[in-house]
């Protein structure tokens, strides 16, 4: 998975994981009323079931007509260029979000294990007790101050205080081992510890400790009820067992305690509540289920990629690409001839036109671009749309075959199952396009002048609206070359690089662009080749190759 899909994906985690929250802490009262208390903590599977939903992916559909892979255009430079240039430094606060999210997780992992550690020494000194109706170790802590509590993942253990007999009744002793086996029954230490981990990994979701206060209120809610639905009107005395236990401090993330953070008043005025009669369960019934239906739908349908997707054939894939392989050898014979890359097209390279429609029953378009860009646009059986493949061809120095290519598809998630050597590159969404925009762009820049290699090699990051500038050296007498770059959003996620290029052999200013996918390298190459006296070829051009990318 690529850099934008892994953040794509985890802002739909985000946003699932809040809505499924909001949601929970905005009905779980309202549940507990009609549906019990048992039940409504059932509710606390919605934010776990929106995250689900949020990465399903989604059905195939028709695409937009795209841009091709690269297109070489003059443009009016009037009012584009507006702000001083922007050059940063590779690091950015940008990258060290990454770093500060992995210091939180480290932190509270060492925290929950030094926590759930000091509490498991405290019973070290701790002694079975035999004898009770409970189907579970029971064990009495050395210390008043410990338990009562459920410890364990694999095999839980009750730990009750080392006054337990002096402290309770028979009546009361019941209750409390009853409330810990209720724990144990309904896996609540597996629950807990999913808990935990999500607020571990969201650390910085403020909505997340909230939640996780209120999930654990709802666990001893759920088992009080189920502690009186099976010992029926022992209300009376399973309240003066809530007030004889003592609240501890001291935490124990993995497990289920009696401890300050769960509210005792609002616990004890549960145990008034009658439970709710067979009408009210099953409209509580349909009306969660709606929920949960109304939720999912929202999510998946707030989550679904901003550009459709298709799954060809692998016929369909393989025809293409024989079709491009003409298209390559044809564009290689081109440039070993002396061809201008910046200037190959279709009738350069002695192809037919792009939608003639002579590339295949596969191939509705093959758009050969300048700068070494191959768009096609595919087709099924019927003449349907079936999906996009851009193909780039680049020089290789020193490579026996002296010419390398790549391949990527935007709209065919499967394409690297049809062909190896082909990636799935989707176009970013229109919200990721804004928030490229708002971290700027980077442009890489190899320009050379007089038919020479590359002098300058920059990295540069520009903001919104700003501008990379450069002063080059031309043939004497001619003035040296100026060139101002500026990276902007086009359709379709692509970017637009546009130049305004003066000086050298141009009489007068130009304002070349290239339109192309961000990673993607575009070429512009200007000037002359003048003969002396003596026949010699005195080379007067400027070549640039540039690859723009989306954030610093």
């Amino acid at each position: 998975m690529s850099s934008p899909e892994l953040i794509s994906a985890m802002w739909k985690v985000l946003l699932a994981l809040t809505v499924g929250l909001c949601v929970v802490l905005a009905l779980r009262g309202l549940c507990r009323r009609w549906l019990g208390a048992e039940r409504a903590c059932l509710l606390w599977w919605l934010p776990w079931l929106a995250v689900a939903v949020s990465q399903l992916p989604h059905a195939v559909g028709a695409v937009q007509s795209g841009w091709p892979a690269v297109v070489v255009t003059m443009t009016s430079a009037a009012s584009y260029w507006q702000a001083p240039v922007a050059v940063e430094s590779a690091w950015t606060w940008q990258a060290l979000i990454p770093m500060v999210w992995l210091l939180g997780i480290a932190f509270l992992v060492t925290r929950m294990v030094v926590s759930q550690r000091r509490y498991r020494r405290q019973l070290r000194g701790a002694t079975s007790i035999i004898g009770t109706a409970i189907h579970a170790d029971v064990l009495r802590a050395s210390r008043n101050d410990i338990g009562p509590a459920l410890v364990g993942i694999w095999r839980p253990s009750i730990v009750v205080p080392h006054d337990f007999d002096r402290r309770y009744d028979a009546r009361e002793q019941a209750l409390v081992l009853a409330h810990e086996a209720a724990h144990a029954s309904r896996r609540d230490v597996w629950w807990s510890l999913c808990a935990q981990l999500t607020v571990t990994l969201c650390w910085f979701h403020p909505l997340v400790w909230y939640a996780l206060r209120a999930f654990h209120l709802d666990q001893e809610l759920a088992c009080d009820a189920a502690v009186l639905r099976m010992h029926a009107g022992q209300h009376r005395a399973y309240a003066q067992a809530m007030l004889k236990t003592q609240s501890t401090s001291m935490s124990l993330p993995i497990g289920c305690s009696w401890s300050v953070r769960h509210p005792m008043t609002e616990r004890i005025a549960m145990l008034k509540q009658l439970p709710p009669g067979r009408a009210r369960r099953v409209a509580g019934r349909v009306t969660l289920s709606m929920i949960v239906l109304i939720l999912s739908g929202g999510i998946y349908a707030a989550t679904a990629n901003d550009s459709a997707t298709f799954q060809p054939a692998q016929s369909t894939v393989d025809d293409a690409y024989h079709a491009w392989q003409h298209a390559r050898e044809a564009y290689i014979a081109y440039l070993r001839r002396g061809g201008d890359k910046g200037r190959a097209s279709n009738a350069t390279l002695g192809l037919p036109a792009a939608d003639s429609g002579q590339f295949g029953k596969t191939v509705k378009r093959l758009d050969v671009e300048a700068g070494g860009g191959f768009a096609l646009a595919l087709a099924d059986a019927r003449g349907n749309d079936a999906g996009h493949l851009d193909f780039f061809v680049f020089p290789v120095p020193d490579a026996a075959s002296n010419y390398s290519w790549k391949c990527t598809s935007a709209d065919i998630p499967t394409i690297q199952s049809l062909h190896p050597e082909c990636r799935y590159a989707p176009q970013p969404s229109a919200a990721e396009q804004a928030s490229a925009a708002k971290r700027g762009h980077r442009l890489k820049v190899e320009l050379g002048v007089n038919g020479k290699p590359p002098r300058l090699h920059a990295d540069v990051c520009l903001k919104d609206g700003g501008h990379y500038e450069t002063i080059q050296g031309g043939v004497d007498p001619l003035p040296a070359w100026k060139v101002k770059l500026g990276v902007a959003e086009a359709a379709e996620g692509q970017l637009e690089v546009k130049a305004e290029i003066s000086g050298g052999s141009l009489d007068k200013t130009v304002y070349p662009a290239i339109r192309m996918p961000p990673g993607q390298t575009g070429t512009i190459q200007l000037g002359e080749k003048v003969a002396d006296e003596h026949g010699r070829t005195e080379d007067r051009t400027l070549k640039m190759d540039l690859t723009p990318g989306a954030g610093c």
